[in-house]
């Protein structure tokens, strides 16, 4: 087994310090107005456990009669290897897209709320929902959740009094909002998730709110998700680091989604990497927003000097530090770093080899679009279906976007959700 070892807190968190998401907050104080776009973002944040595409892919093939449908094949009982994995991750997860839709109902009205509006990956999937809500005739209000539970519970209640037909938690997790979204429900508003997790989850034990979410749909469920994530990563870091490497790893214990992410990734690194060496570095969200998120990564790089392998759980934390500490570091040229979703800006780091050397990108854009497919068939009582998102492992080498674009998955899913729903 890898091994694994907790990390100290290496400085004093600021004064005005975030709920952490395994408590409730809740406040109606907030004056925060809404807004017509948004942001924010996070790795996957589901539990893993269900089968990922790279364990299917080992263990299920399938043959293509001459009459052109699919049988099943023999399970085989090959090894999942590291190199098996890279290429499952390089090609991608992505799926087919959807064939059919029922006809758009109009006139709805989507509150989005947000993680908070200073981070790009929810700004993506913010402008997704208005962009494609646009299309159906839907009035989309984004409300900027300032990375406070208490300003996330007060946009859920605000969405309630403007009669909102549904509500979108972008990247915000159940739990610290359940009694907001308790009283939603009780108003009859519909709620979708996009990443974050439901109340029901074992790490919360509290009831299903969520109408729909993102990976809902997806083989496997959220789990097989979080588990493909990890398995990107930990194959990749295998591969360049070596399977006794030591790794730093920056973790957020004050996010859920962040922490169950964390675990699968070290099942992971157990299963590919057994004698690698975890140190894990905590920062908290209110980091995010002044030095303290580039002094606790450096003190890490410090405290841990012969660790060359660093992760990051989303890119906006390089973004706004860590890749200054990783490139302001004394052993900068022997580091390599592992960073989140693939945002615009961080696969630049990685074009210019300016503190960032891989991600496993994550088309936040495009699910913008399948959250308004999936409420557009909730609000007709059908299920939500399987939007093909899915994810793909980028370095220099491997599926580098163009400069100054932001990835967004393989497949033109805008012009054919546009031509299920009969609009555009």
């Amino acid at each position: 087994m890898f091994r694994w070892k907790t990390g100290i807190a290496l400085c004093t968190l600021t004064a005005m310090t975030m709920a952490a998401c395994g408590e409730s907050s809740d406040s109606s104080d907030a004056t925060d107005a809404p807004a017509t776009t948004a942001a924010a973002d996070t790795a996957t944040t589901e539990a893993a456990a269900e089968p990922s595409a790279a364990t299917t892919d080992a263990t299920e093939a399938t043959e293509t009669t001459a009459a052109g449908s699919e049988t099943t094949a023999t399970p085989t009982t090959e090894a999942v290897t590291v190199d098996s994995l890279l290429e499952t991750y390089y090609a991608g997860t992505f799926r087919d897209l959807p064939t059919s839709a029922p006809a758009p109902v109009t006139g709805k009205t989507i509150w989005v709320i947000t993680l908070a509006s200073a981070s790009p990956s929810v700004a993506n999937v913010s402008q997704g929902v208005t962009d494609a809500g646009n299309l159906l005739g839907w009035t989309t209000t984004v409300f900027d959740g300032a990375g406070s539970p208490t300003t996330w519970n007060d946009g859920i209640r605000r969405a309630v009094a403007a009669g909102a037909d549904a509500i979108v938690l972008n990247i915000v997790e159940c739990q610290p909002v359940q009694a907001a979204l308790e009283q939603a429900k009780e108003a009859g508003v519909v709620i979708y998730g996009v990443v974050g997790n439901d109340c029901d989850i074992p790490d919360v034990g509290g009831p299903k709110l969520f109408d729909g979410g993102i990976y809902q749909a997806v083989p496997g469920g959220p789990d097989a998700v979080t588990r493909d994530s990890a398995l990107a990563r930990a194959a990749w870091i295998t591969s360049v680091g070596g399977d006794s490497v030591e790794i730093i790893e920056m973790t957020q214990p004050d996010y859920l989604g962040v922490t169950i992410a964390s675990r699968a990734f070290h099942t992971a690194l157990d299963e590919v990497c057994a004698d690698c060496t975890v140190n894990e570095v905590p920062f908290n969200l209110t980091d995010l927003y002044g030095p303290e998120l580039r002094a606790k990564t450096e003190a890490g790089l410090l405290q841990h000097g012969s660790a060359n392998i660093v992760v990051f759980p989303y890119d906006t934390a390089l973004l706004l530090g860590g890749a200054a500490a990783v490139t302001g570091s004394s052993r900068a040229a022997d580091l390599t770093v592992m960073g989140g979703e693939c945002l615009a800006s961080n696969v630049e780091l990685i074009r210019t080899n300016a503190g960032q050397d891989a991600c496993v990108a994550v088309p936040y854009p495009w699910m913008g679009w399948a959250t308004v497919d999936a409420l557009n068939r909730i609000f007709q009582g059908e299920p939500e279906v399987d939007s093909g998102i899915g994810m793909q492992l980028v370095d220099a080498e491997h599926n580098l976007p163009a400069e100054g674009v932001t990835y967004d998955g393989i497949g033109d899913y805008r012009t054919n959700y546009q031509k299920i729903w009969g609009v555009g």
